[in-house]
């Protein structure tokens, strides 16, 4: 699945919009050791950037690692 418009919403089969890519955090921060450490406690986690599309007809939205299992 690499290409977007490939992408179809899985509930409805319609047309989904590219919102972008995020990171998103993977880690073993808690929340007290944020609390403590602040940026710190974020040092040794990873990021993983996913694309995320919605849906034009019933708004629902997916998350892919598109084209990184390549």
């Amino acid at each position: 699945m690499s290409d977007p418009n490939e992408v179809k919403c899985l509930r409805c089969q319609g047309a989904v919009e590219h919102l972008g890519t995020f990171p998103l955090m993977t880690g073993k921060s808690s929340r007290a050791a944020k609390l403590f450490l602040g940026q710190l406690a974020e040092m040794d986690e990873s990021h993983w950037d996913v694309d995320a599309f919605r849906c034009a007809t019933c708004g629902h939205v997916e998350m892919f690692d598109l084209g990184r299992n390549a």
